[in-house]
């Protein structure tokens, strides 16, 4: 846990997640999107050691010790504290993601009462570190803003008196709405657990090192005002607005990572050229890498020295293939999948080699591809319909072919190029199966493309001329819903809902967050009507805003039916 030696580059500029912190050697003062309590120039007020300086002020009269790294402040438990203003980065904006490293040493962890090691929030949104009766717990909770609401969760371990630990909270990719296994507890670098999380909205009540500040909630439900005063040293805090990751988090704990990270190209990217240079930021402790490199996941994974795939061991932390004289002589393959893997090596360590993930690129094919309809696409909208695709890896001209016959469309040899990756076919006829091609140029040679086909809606005649909408939802893709009444209703996904199997046929999966299907009615008067739905709900406890249904009009009035307690 080096003060000068832990630093995240992720921290900085773009938050590039390099990892490796460990070994940075940057100076916390580089840190641009939290805030940072080292203790270390303790006066009347307490600096904060990032870029922003949030400086906050002593309560009470904590005392400036000897800490685990450098300096730290002793808390008496009885009214000491460090009360931390208002911050962007602290508790004044909305974060989907969040990271706080607590470092300190309890005297006495059996005490009834709770000691707050740092507090964020108030009793409606908030996230706490606090110790009580043996366990160490975080918690973080959002009671309002969104459905369904983040109730509050909280995670423990055991720890014992007059010992140091580092305890991490984080919020990873929270969104508005509750969602299983956002919200993690971290402490000397091992996971301990995870639980329920969402977005943390902005809250007013100032933040707190020792004590609460505000108010607070715990895991017992009982919610404190001011006071839960800390007995013991905290050495460091570590407040950041990004979800760090094990190989970040670990130097902040005091703990080396072994394995190598910061893969380059970026695990699953697309590459554009037939060769490359792998990098990647090495382990803490390797004094070489083994190399492993082929087209084939499973071998890569479970390779050896003995494998063909092993491209050998070296020093440096790169390597390039696709030249003559190293792997892949005659350059990468258009079209492939290459996987990698770097071993770290310290034949000095008991533990070495540490695997590290497998890792991919891709080249992109000469051959256009992913359409838009993808490829046998039904219930496709006939009017105003553009199709699109990616470019087949460098291409300069695109040539399309479309019709209604597959046999001519993938026999045709005479197109006119063009430039953009758009086509437009004009009017096309109901329930009918359209086939098209692009064939790519690059400058030197023609690709031909695979033959795409998609099909249009069905015309759907009006049987009941009082039955305005009926959306079956058996359409089971997609990105439309079909009406079945023949007044073109045809609903519109919002988000992404999900096709299932639902009681008669199938349905959608909504997230309770951002999904939705909507399709705006004329205004019209209505003197009598039915609404009928099938459904099955996660949860009960939703606002009445939860809806499985509703309508309005622009103009004032409306029916909804929704769920509730």
């Amino acid at each position: 846990m080096f003060k000068r030696l832990c630093c995240l580059t992720c921290f900085f500029a773009m938050l590039m997640l390099a990892g490796n912190a460990f070994a940075a050697k940057i100076d916390p003062a580089s840190i641009t999107n939290g805030h940072v309590y080292l203790f270390e120039n303790v006066g009347a007020n307490v600096p904060d050691d990032s870029a922003n300086n949030n400086t906050a002020n002593l309560i009470g009269n904590p005392q400036v010790v000897d800490g685990l790294n450098g300096k730290a402040l002793q808390f008496d438990g009885i009214d000491d504290g460090v009360h931390i203003p208002d911050a962007t980065d602290l508790n004044l904006s909305t974060h989907q993601n969040r990271t706080v490293v607590a470092i300190f040493k309890c005297d006495d962890v059996t005490k009834s009462a709770k000691q707050a090691v740092y507090d964020e929030g108030g009793t409606t949104r908030g996230l706490a570190i606090y110790i009580h009766q043996g366990l160490v717990y975080v918690g973080g909770w959002n009671l309002s803003d969104y459905t369904p609401e983040w109730t509050g969760t909280f995670l423990s371990a055991p720890i014992n008196s007059n010992e140091w630990h580092a305890v991490a909270m984080v919020l990873r990719g929270g969104s508005a709405g509750m969602e299983d296994n956002k919200f993690e507890m971290w402490m000397d670098a091992e996971l301990i657990g995870k639980g329920p999380g969402a977005e943390l909205r902005s809250r007013s009540n100032d933040c707190g090192i020792g004590y609460h500040n505000s108010q607070i909630k715990y895991h017992d439900g009982n919610v404190s005002a001011t006071g839960s005063y800390f007995e013991g040293v905290v050495d460091e805090i570590w407040i950041i607005s990004a979800a760090l990751t094990i190989s970040e988090l670990s130097p902040l704990m005091g703990e080396p990572w072994p394995y190598a990270s910061g893969p380059n190209p970026a695990d699953g990217a697309l590459h554009e050229a037939t060769w490359v240079t792998l990098s990647w930021t090495p382990g803490d402790i390797a004094a070489s890498h083994d190399v492993y490199m082929g087209d084939i996941f499973d071998d890569v994974n479970e390779a050896t020295h003995d494998s063909e795939v092993f491209r050998g061991n070296q020093v440096t932390d790169f390597y390039v293939a696709g030249f003559p004289g190293f792997a892949y002589p005659e350059g990468l393959i258009p079209g492939t999948t290459y996987y990698w893997r770097i071993d770290e090596v310290n034949d000095a360590d008991p533990d070495s080699p540490w695997k590290s993930d497998v890792w991919s690129f891709t080249v992109p094919s000469r051959t256009a591809y992913n359409p838009v309809p993808s490829d046998g696409t039904q219930y496709v909208d006939p009017n105003n319909l553009t199709l699109t695709w990616t470019p087949g890896f460098d291409a300069k001209l695109h040539y399309v072919y479309f019709g209604d016959d597959f046999d001519t469309v993938s026999n045709a040899v005479v197109g006119l190029p063009q430039t953009d990756a758009t086509y437009t076919p004009g009017p096309l006829e109901l329930d009918k199966t359209y086939y098209w091609r692009v064939d790519e140029f690059d400058g030197l040679a023609m690709h031909k493309g695979n033959v795409w086909s998609f099909t249009t809606k069905p015309a759907i005649s009006i049987t009941n001329p009082d039955l305005l909408c009926w959306w079956k939802l058996d359409e089971g893709q997609g990105t439309t819903v079909l009406d079945w009444s023949g007044h073109g209703a045809d609903g519109k996904f919002v988000g992404s809902p999900v096709w299932v199997e639902g009681y008669d046929g199938g349905a959608l999966n909504f997230n309770g967050v951002s999904q939705s299907v909507t399709y705006n009615f004329p205004d019209q008067t209505w003197t009598a009507y039915t609404l009928a739905v099938w459904i099955k709900s996660d949860v009960l406890n939703q606002d009445n805003n939860s809806s499985m249904c509703s309508t309005y009009l622009t103009t004032g009035g409306g029916f909804q039916l929704s769920t509730m307690i």
